[in-house]
């Protein structure tokens, strides 16, 4: 196998030099695999589907393809190729060695090129559909919360109770615009986030509409050209919140056709957003704490019920339903509102070490002091690996829990074995008891009193502490309850599967609004089959981490672009 060097220095006139595989090392998949090294040292490499058209390539992708295939159809009994190459700065390409690719003759394929292509065209159908500007890590990033490959009831679920609309209706009350269209989308197996519907949904609705119409063109422009020269994009760089450093980025819109006073609508916007909140957010966590202990009340009342000792099919579509009910209507919204109330918080902690009112050390020792439910978790993992905790006192606090909340192939913690040990003390947060004291001396009150009164906030250093702390908090407490919910909801699916006589592993194959109307079990056998043969054939797709066209399902690319 040919390698590239990556302190190889190249001569002088060559831009780009490399080795192109005719065939996917990894899986023997219908791609050309091209790792690559430019002038500067920077080693990447690009996946190119065999079927990609040339509007899809750059000019020197396409050469380098053509080179690709005539070497195929001139040696058509042979596998696979490595082809190294040189290309100069005038862009001309240099064939340097062309060789077999032994270690393909045995490797077996996963599908028929022809049925991995209906697979890639299936994908691209399905992003047809909306056509949107596509990242797997904005907004909630779905990675994080169920990775890039998911099973069908983890990607339902989380849909259905986030990302279908109650996204938007959460952050409503915070005085964000309404968007008609969901959150995420998938490709293959893959979940993304609509750039467009982020965009629009977190331009503050006080902006008038021709104004928000203008700004959300300017994202979307911005977003493509980063995309194009940089192959990602800066999602930071989208206003969503008033800060300290806003004033600075806004002024950046004078270079794109905005006048000073479409500017001035703007900053009032995001001010009047983030002034509302800040003075309000007593009210909307007493709300949303209510409804989070209406959800408490029905998972315990399901709780109550003994569903892991049932054996009626019947009950258990009953208790899915009033459980998911429940997340919906009482603790899905909140759980996202407390959540935005804590990005703000951070956004404007991030803003103070910006501005230079504190150094990033002051503010990162300033939020780490800050216990959380996930603090106290990580604490007690450690007292329970090194024997200083019974496994009865850590399960009666977090046994229910499972680390994969959306992921019923996860287990719980109760039945997670650990060994004595695995945890390290260095890991954990150190708090001090004295928490209203330690706030007090992480953050001098004359500077921020300071950077408060420079900014226009208007409000005072306790208030902003009280509402970093409590915003916090509040976030994981919602989320510890929010997934305590959705892990009682999984356990009684898996239940039913016992009871069905199907696998946990198969019972991830059904979607959620599957399991709650009856089903029989042949129909449901038939439908985990289905979905698992589709779902066998997509994680063979190489995709991207943004999608701004059908071209990017053909073409992806890690590091920088061969242009």
């Amino acid at each position: 196998m040919n390698n590239i060097d990556d302190s190889h220095q190249l001569d002088e006139g060559i831009a780009v030099t490399g080795v192109l595989y005719t065939r996917d090392l990894i899986y023997n998949r219908p791609y050309y695999m091209v790792n690559y090294q430019n002038k500067e040292g920077v080693t990447m490499s690009k996946m190119i589907a065999k079927n990609a058209t040339r509007e899809f390539l750059s000019p020197r992708c396409f050469k380098l393809v053509t080179i690709a295939r005539e070497v195929e159809d001139a040696f058509p009994e042979t596998d696979a190729f490595s082809v190294e190459f040189r290309i100069d700065e005038e862009d001309n390409v240099t064939v340097t060695r062309t060789s077999p690719l032994e270690e393909i003759v045995d490797m077996p394929r996963p599908m028929t090129d022809k049925e991995f292509f209906d697979t890639k065209a299936l994908a691209k159908c399905v992003y047809l559909d909306t056509n949107h500007l596509l990242s797997d890590k904005a907004f909630w990033n779905p990675l994080e919360r169920i990775g890039s490959n998911p099973r069908p009831l983890d990607y339902t679920l989380f849909r259905d109770v986030l990302t279908e609309n109650i996204w938007n209706k959460a952050i409503l009350q915070l005085g964000y615009t309404e968007v008609n269209g969901e959150l995420m989308q998938k490709v293959g197996n893959k979940p993304y986030i609509s750039m467009n519907n982020t965009i629009e949904a977190l331009t503050p609705s006080n902006v008038q509409p021709k104004l928000r119409y203008k700004l959300y063109q300017f994202y979307e422009n911005r977003l493509r050209e980063e995309k194009a020269s940089l192959g990602k994009i800066h999602t930071e760089n989208i206003l969503t919140v008033y800060d300290l450093s806003t004033d600075t980025k806004l002024n950046l819109l004078l270079d794109y056709d905005f006048t000073t006073e479409e500017i001035s609508q703007i900053r009032q916007g995001l001010f009047e957003l983030t002034h509302n909140i800040l003075s309000g957010y007593d009210k909307i966590y007493e709300e949303d704490q209510q409804d989070i202990q209406r959800m408490i009340e029905v998972r315990r009342s399901v709780k109550q019920q003994n569903p892991m000792e049932e054996t009626n099919v019947m009950k258990f579509y009953k208790q899915i339903s009033d459980l998911l009910t429940s997340i919906k209507q009482y603790g899905a919204a909140q759980y996202a509102r407390q959540e935005r109330c804590q990005f703000l918080a951070k956004k404007l902690c991030d803003s103070l070490v910006e501005a230079d009112y504190f150094t990033k050390s002051e503010m990162e020792e300033f939020l780490v002091s800050i216990t959380t439910v996930s603090t106290e978790l990580k604490k007690d993992l450690f007292k329970y690996s090194h024997g200083l905790m019974s496994k009865e006192d850590f399960n009666s606090q977090y046994g229910d829990l499972r680390p994969g909340a959306f992921d019923i192939r996860t287990d719980c913690y109760r039945d997670i074995k650990l060994e004595r040990g695995i945890i390290k003390a260095g890991t954990l947060n150190q708090t001090s008891k004295d928490e209203e004291a330690t706030y007090g001396k992480l953050l001098d009150s004359e500077r921020l009193k300071k950077a408060l009164e420079d900014s226009g906030i208007g409000i005072t250093p306790e208030k902003f502490i009280d509402f970093v702390i409590r915003s916090t908090k509040n976030k994981e407490m919602f989320k510890y309850e929010f997934n305590r919910t959705l892990s009682l909801m999984l356990d009684i699916v898996a239940r039913m599967g016992d009871v069905l006589g199907i696998a946990k592993e198969d019972m991830s194959y059904l979607e959620i609004y599957e399991l709650l109307n009856y089903h029989s079990r042949d129909s449901y056998i038939q439908t985990i089959q289905t979905r698992r043969d589709m779902y066998h054939y997509n994680t063979y797709l190489v995709l991207p981490e943004i999608i701004f066209g059908v071209g990017d399902i053909d073409v992806v690319t890690s590091g920088r672009k061969l242009r």
